[in-house]
């Protein structure tokens, strides 16, 4: 009998023994310091223009010209469209309308429930200034230096206002007024008739997207970005940051965030010092985002990193199947974004345990 219960009890420390191996093993296996996928989305072609989110659809579009609305709770496509040229801008919400701005030249507004085409018009030459609405109007540069405001409703020209030589940046609306740049020139104009309010010099061009924040205006005049004050142009702090800064600043709580490859930098709002600094594998060739008490951040080699936005420590990456200049979006603990390889992601943050390598 005792041999017997010894048999046993070898049998039930092998069987332990063996179902704790194979619980490593599945461990293993499985990343835990990834966010796990909710759903993919194929495009026609790379995805390199940051998501629009708007009443529970994703609108973008991609390099083959389509541009698409997506269900965000399934990943099913409601429509696709074809342009006239690739698409590698983000679209602007107009009320029911959908604008976008293709490599053609062309800005197209699209009716946000079905895809139809509500007008269009042709602005010449590409620029990367990206459609912004306010105001009642659609805004976008050219690369003739102009910046020209469409009606919202019919596409019909209101005004244009040469600033330079060309005008790269994506402008910015804030009440009545509208900011752009051109060549070593930033500018506050009247956005009802396009009267320049004030403008004033920098030492490069603007080329990234200009941010509105409170009484503050934020723009990247590469190496330096800068910070001015929203009514009267006049400069409170610049940064040298090392380096071309082409992507969107984002601001959050007291910090403001860079991209400045391979680094993401955090700097303090009020005087522009750095606060951290976060050096990722590859290139940072998206502009950051906020999701919650993280900092998104997109690279060229494919990962999505979540940054503790107070620290800049790693909460955890996200591997794509390639690279990813599409700025990421949220809702919630959902965050969605394009890569290269022609893949809409939906990944689920919440889960993710922290990773100890960058």
């Amino acid at each position: 009998m005792r041999r017997e219960l010894f048999a046993m009890r070898e049998v039930l420390i092998a069987v332990g023994v063996l179902g704790a191996t194979l619980l490593v093993a599945v461990a293993f296996l499985i990343d835990t310091s990834q966010p796990s996928t909710n759903w993919r989305f194929h495009a026609d072609g790379a995805v390199v223009a940051p998501l629009l989110l708007v009443d529970g659809v994703a609108y973008v579009g991609d390099e083959a010209g389509s541009f698409h609305a997506i269900d965000l709770a399934t990943g099913d496509a409601r429509w696709r469209v074809t342009l006239d040229g690739p698409i590698r801008l983000g679209a602007a919400e107009a009320g029911e309308l959908i604008v976008v701005r293709t490599d053609a030249g062309s800005v197209v507004a699209l009716e946000a429930a079905g895809g139809a085409v509500r007008w269009g018009a042709d602005l010449g030459r590409p620029v990367p200034s990206a459609p912004v609405v306010g105001a009642g109007s659609v805004f976008a540069g050219t690369r003739e230096g102009d910046l020209i405001a469409l009606d919202a409703a019919t596409g019909v020209e209101r005004w244009r206002t040469t600033l330079g030589c060309s005008v790269r940046s994506t402008a910015a609306v804030a009440g009545p007024l509208v900011f752009a740049g051109s060549d070593r020139l930033l500018a506050a104009l009247d956005a009802a008739d396009g009267d320049v309010v004030w403008s004033a010099e920098l030492d490069a061009p603007v080329e990234s997207t200009i941010v509105v924040d409170g009484d503050v205006l934020y723009a990247a005049a590469s190496p330096h970005l800068v910070a001015l004050d929203r009514e009267t142009g006049s400069e409170r702090w610049r940064v040298n940051i090392g380096g071309a800064a082409i992507g969107r600043p984002e601001v959050s709580d007291d910090l403001l965030f860079v991209e400045r490859a391979p680094d993401l930098i955090a700097l303090s709002r009020t005087d522009g010092r750095e606060r951290w600094r976060f050096t990722t594998n590859s290139f940072v060739v998206a502009s950051p985002s906020i999701a919650s008490n993280l900092v998104l951040a997109g690279t060229h080699a494919g990962y999505l990193y979540g940054l503790d936005a107070a620290t800049g420590d790693q909460r955890w990456r996200y591997q794509a199947n390639g690279a990813i200049r599409s700025t990421p979006r949220h809702v919630d603990d959902v965050i969605v974004f394009g890569s290269r390889d022609g893949v809409v992601y939906s990944i689920e943050a919440r889960d993710a345990q922290p990773l100890e390598t960058p």
